[in-house]
């Protein structure tokens, strides 16, 4: 299958992602509890690093918070981050996992991101409602990398898709 070949990126933006599709079953723990408007924020941080807070809707009507720090792992590409959750005596990166930007839509409307071994994917759209042509846009991109699409379901956003559907089938139209 080979390795992941992520693009070369300047910059790394600042601003909040809506997570419109994520994986089905190997979701982060904090991904769990997730039953809606799922949204990951970045920002610069402490000592070079990043700072991302996602949130979700939970079934109890609590918002679910997770607090982490990515920091980049190629400064020639910017694409190849670790990122960690894991917040006791400081940051533990060895905890982290590997979050590789696989591409960026026109003018940052939505992020294809993935984990080099292909057990972790999500696209990040900067509003909940991604067009026809943006989400099969990245389902190719992850198709191409050799990521099972079908492993990959949508979120539901209030403004967005209403409804739990695999990746391949969104494509599809089914």
């Amino acid at each position: 299958m080979g390795f992941l070949h992520p693009p070369d990126y300047s910059t790394c933006p600042q601003f909040k992602w809506v997570r419109p599709v994520r994986n089905r079953c190997n979701s982060q723990s904090f991904e769990k509890q997730c039953v809606g408007n799922t949204t990951a924020g970045y920002a610069d941080a402490e000592n070079g690093l990043i700072s991302v807070v996602h949130t979700c809707d939970t079934a109890s009507g609590q918002p679910s918070v997770a607090n982490g720090r990515p920091k980049v792992i190629d400064t020639n590409s910017n694409a190849k981050l670790k990122v960690t959750f894991a917040n006791f005596l400081g940051w533990q990166f060895l905890f982290g996992g590997d979050y590789w930007i696989l591409a960026i839509g026109e003018n940052y409307s939505y992020a294809v991101v993935g984990a080099p071994g292909r057990d972790y994917a999500w696209i990040l759209s900067r509003n909940p409602e991604m067009t026809e042509e943006q989400i099969t846009e990245a389902n190719q991109v992850l198709v191409k990398q050799g990521f099972d699409t079908c492993k990959l379901i949508s979120t539901i956003q209030a403004s967005g898709l209403q409804e739990k559907t695999p990746l391949c089938q969104l494509v599809l139209g089914k």
